[in-house]
């Protein structure tokens, strides 16, 4: 939750620490951006990107995802910079095999900041789906191989638009589309 006076963030520690199974949160900086995420399998320490996927809200207050993209339409050179920190971010934590999801948020300026970088397959269905949609390369199965010691480098058949729209009442307006 985006906070912006002393009573807002009363409020949202305790919602916070409400929900959270330690009685803990975390404050951190806001960042104005794009956010995206990006998709990894490693192998032995050496980090293969999968696909950058970029990132839709609701926005302030509360940023809840809406929409999932893959590939990414930032340019080249931002892409570039955002497989660099992830490689760098995932060397950092001696992630050296299996899945990882990172999140970034790129200001208008180009800046790269990571929000959260962990050895999990990416949720609301960007590992399990939209990878695989996108790319050809079955990143279930990948983890699945490194779990029983086996890995072959990833090889992406296609190369294809995917996402995913999650329907509630930001997105209500798209339901005749569905419906018919």
């Amino acid at each position: 939750m985006k906070v912006q006076t002393n009573q807002e963030l009363e409020y949202a520690i305790k919602r916070a620490k409400n929900e959270s199974f330690e009685n803990q949160c975390i404050i951190e900086e806001y960042i104005t951006g794009a956010e995206v995420s990006v998709e990894t399998i490693s192998w032995q320490g050496i980090h293969y990107i999968l696909s950058i996927t970029d990132k839709v809200t609701t926005g302030e207050p509360y940023f809840v995802e809406l929409e999932h993209h893959q590939p990414s339409l930032l340019n080249i050179d931002i892409q570039q910079k955002i497989k660099t920190e992830t490689i760098k971010a995932l060397d950092s934590l001696n992630i050296r095999n299996g899945a990882s999801h990172s999140e970034f948020k790129i200001t208008n300026d180009g800046q790269i900041f990571a929000i959260e970088v962990s050895g999990r397959m990416g949720g609301d269905f960007i590992g399990s789906d939209l990878v695989y949609r996108s790319t050809g390369y079955d990143f279930l199965k990948g983890v699945i191989n490194i779990s029983l010691g086996i890995f072959e480098k990833p090889f992406f058949t296609q190369t294809k638009s995917a996402g995913v729209l999650f329907l509630c009442k930001e997105t209500e307006y798209l339901l005749p589309v569905f419906e018919k």
